[in-house]
Formats: structure tokens, sequence, C-alpha cells
């Protein structure tokens, strides 16, 4: 009787349901009950023509704490967050709520902590604002157990949908009102990137000039990329694959963080196990058996090494240094580490020096029962987002024209440079042959000349020296460009 009761309602989602939500999509009836109005600017937690807007006074400036607990240095960051530069950031915020839930609902927006979920997104994400302006939806928040467990599928559905709804709800409003055809980062976490990951689905993968005008998106912290080994990961959607090099564009960053034990597997309540929402059109196909979970690991390899800036927020001033955030450099280790088909992410381990006063900050997680299950999940932006940084800036890069007085075209499959990300010595080929005492320059991120240089003769080339960062390097058959890591 269970069995025949979910088949039942199944076939009333497919059969009453989807229409209705297919017709509210096209227009053609009123929005969901209590849905958000995107007009109204209390409905957004961020967006540049808010009145009060807490992300646009923040200070995205960062001071480097070194081991004795001495600002080491300071990285003065532009706060771009309302100014039109000609990029976006659209950002979908995780989980913010309060209370004791026991089933997939949904909080409406003035039941949900405010303060909180301000101060999150900031924590988060609110360092994408040097890039251009900030657009964060409020919406109507699913409840943890609808993603924890095995919760029913309708439930789920359901309680995902008026999310979805929402947000979707927001980005075409963005689209239409305020985009005025610039490129976007699409940018999320935990539940924020289910529903990013349905809006690349639904919005994204079926239309050309959004997808050119996508610089990158960033569902965070949750599965969203997965396929057979050999078919190019993306199963979640179609049209839109996994970033394979530092300065691709239109593509998928990811990434999940966990510690000492390792990555876990799937958690068995993602909605990628729910064939209603594949029937819904919001995912491509479920999650098989077979298929292997992918995640980013151009910045860092399966080798362990140091961790670059972890970055979070200074709360209340705690270092003294009048920043808005503050980095540990070096305090972690981290490698990217796959212990089976669907068990992947970075592994993350506390690793001071001797006589480092540094505290570790993601102690408290480590002690959380739910930590062989979760990892360092809350973690992840605050683990990763240095180097999330440092590869988008490669992809704006590689976006555009060069600045540079000579303007080359880079043509891929004739002018190669290996490897890259690089640490000091690249290798520039020309149709698989090397370039032997070429002459070269080396321009920046901002097309000012860095170096002139002449490749050796086994084709190398010294960028020693240079300061961490996305870099061109122009020959007379073209121009490639490389990311420097620190």
């Amino acid at each position: 009787m269970k069995r025949f009761q979910i088949n039942l309602q199944s076939r009333y989602f497919t059969c009453i349901l989807l229409p209705l939500v297919f017709a509210m999509s096209m227009g053609l009836l009123p929005p969901l009950m209590g849905q958000p109005d995107y007009s109204a600017m209390n409905n957004w937690a961020y967006h540049p023509d808010k009145q009060i807007n807490l992300l646009a006074n923040y200070n995205l400036d960062i001071a480097i704490i070194g081991p004795g607990m001495t600002v080491d240095s300071v990285i003065a960051v532009d706060n771009k967050a309302t100014e039109n530069t000609g990029l976006d950031i659209f950002f979908v915020h995780p989980t913010f709520l309060s209370g004791g839930y026991t089933e997939p609902d949904n909080v409406a927006l003035n039941e949900q902590p405010l303060s909180s979920l301000l101060s999150g997104i900031i924590a988060q994400g609110g360092l994408l604002a040097q890039y251009g302006r900030f657009y964060a939806p409020r919406y109507r928040q699913a409840t943890p157990p609808t993603f924890l467990g095995t919760p029913d599928a309708m439930a789920q559905i359901q309680a995902l949908g008026t999310a979805y709804a929402d947000v979707r709800a927001a980005f075409l409003h963005y689209l239409s009102h305020d985009n005025q055809g610039n490129d976007f980062i699409l940018a999320a976490h935990s539940q924020g990137s289910y529903l990013l990951s349905m809006l690349l689905r639904e919005i994204i993968a079926p239309d050309e000039d959004l997808k050119s005008r996508m610089l990158a998106a960033v569902p965070a912290g949750m599965v969203s990329v997965y396929d057979v080994p050999g078919s190019g990961p993306g199963a979640w959607w179609e049209d839109i694959k996994l970033c394979t090099e530092v300065d691709e564009c239109h593509c998928v960053m990811t990434w999940r963080s966990y510690g000492f034990a390792g990555a876990s597997g799937i958690n068995p309540g993602h909605p990628a196990y729910n064939e209603l929402a594949v029937d819904s059109g919001w995912i491509q196909r479920s999650i098989e058996a077979e298929d292997w979970v992918y995640q980013d690991s151009l910045y860092y390899g399966d080798a362990p090494q140091p961790l670059r800036y972890f970055i979070e927020p200074n709360g209340g001033d705690t270092y003294g240094t009048g920043t808005g955030f503050v980095a540990f450099d070096g305090l972690y280790s981290i490698r990217h580490r796959r212990l089976g088909p669907q068990a992947v992410g970075f592994e993350v381990i506390y690793d001071p020096a001797e006589n480092d006063q540094r505290p570790d900050v993601m102690a408290e997680d480590a002690s959380d029962p739910l930590f062989p299950f979760w990892g360092f999940h809350r973690k992840d932006y605050h683990i990763y987002l240095w180097a999330l940084l440092q590869q988008l800036e490669a992809k704006m890069q590689a976006c555009q024209s060069l600045s540079s007085p000579a303007q080359v075209e880079v043509h891929r499959e004739n002018l190669s440079l290996y490897p890259n990300p690089s640490n000091g010595w690249v290798r520039l080929q020309y149709r698989g042959k090397k370039m032997l005492h070429e002459e070269l320059a080396v321009y920046d991120a901002q097309g000012r000349v860095q170096r002139l240089s002449k490749s050796d003769a086994g084709g190398r080339i010294d960028l020693r020296g240079l300061s961490a960062g996305a870099y061109v390097i122009q020959s007379s058959k073209g121009a490639v460009r490389v990311l420097l890591l620190p």
C-alpha cells in the first residue's frame, strides 16, 4: 500500500503539479502564494539600489596574521558592490535558520534570522564584491530536514520547489531590470548550491547568450558535478562542464572540504536522488551507482601543500587590524583527495610550524559530532576563497582582450604553455614544438609589461620573482595566459 501511495503521488506531481509550475514559469498564472516581490528592496539581502546596504560599506581589506600573531601585511581590496564594472555577482546564500525543524518545509522571510543571514553572506561571498555589483536575494529557505536523512520524495520536492521558485524569480527580475547586458558570476553555498544548480539547468544551459555572459558558476559545498567516467562531468545539467583550466570561462567550479577522516560519500538526502526532481526538469538525471563525483582540483592537487590564506571576517576587530577580513597563511595543509568514485573533496589538516601562536580556527568544527559526515562544510568558502579569487581573476583576464598595445588573439590549438598553474618556470610550445630563444613580453592583469624575456634552449621561461596572479605571455606566434601560484 505504501508503494502504491508513493507512485500515486509521483503521478499526481507529474500530471498535475508540473503543468502548474510550468504555467507559472511562463507567466500564465500568478506567482506562488507568498512569493517575494523582487521589485521590493526588502526582499533582497543585498542589492546595489538598497538604501541600507551593509556590504557596500564593509571594509574588504585582508590582514595577513603571522605566526607571532602580528600583522605581516594587508591586502587592499576595493569594494565595488554598487559599481557597474560590467561584471555582476549573483549570490544564493546557504541555510541560515534557527529553530528545531523536524520536517521538510519552508520558512517565511519574516521568520528568518536576518542579521545572521546578512553577516553570513559577507563572510562567504563578500570579497566577490571587489569585481562589481553584488546581488543576493532572500528566499523562503527549505528547512534542514529537507536535505538530511531520507526525506519523503514529495515533501522534499515541494520544499525545494518553493525555495527554487523564489531564487528563479529573483534572477529573472535581475536579468530584466538590472543586468543591462553585463557578464556575471553565479555563486552559492550549501542549500543555495542546490538552487543555483537548478537555475543552471533550467535557465542558463539552454540559453547561448546567458552561457556566453556567465564568467563562471560556483555552486560550492554540495555535489553538483557527476557523470560516468570518460563522458565529461556535468550530469546535473547539459552543456555546462567543470572548469578544466584555470582561465577557462563559462564553466563550473565546485568543491567540498573535509578533515583528517577524508571525504565522505553523498548524503542520501541529496535532491539528485529524487526522481521527482528529474521529472520537474530541474535535474538532467539522477545520480547512478556508476557515477563519479568531480570537483575543482586545479589550484590544489593531490599532493599536500600549505593552504594559502584561510580567510574569515574580522569579527569585532578581534586582531586590532581595522580590516574587514583576516587571513592565516600556511596554518593548514590541503590536498585534493579521492577515497572512491563518490567520495572526493579537499582534505584540510591543522599543520602549524613550531612556536606558531595562531589558533586553530576550525577546531570547533572538527569536534562537532557530525564532523565525520559534514567535515568543514561551514568553512568551505573560508578554506578555498583565495584560490577561488585567483582563478576568477585569471578567467576575467582570459575573457577580455589584452589592454596592451599589441593585442594578439589566443589560439589554444597552436600555442600551449605548461605547467599551468605554475610556481615559476613554464615551457612554451607552438604546434607541439618547443619555442626556443623566443622573444617574449609578460603582461599583468592590467596589461602592464612586467618582464621582457627570452625562452632558453629548452623553451623554458623564468617567471620567478613575479607576484602571484594572472599573467599574459606574448610571443611572435600569439599569446597565452598563465596563473602564477604563490
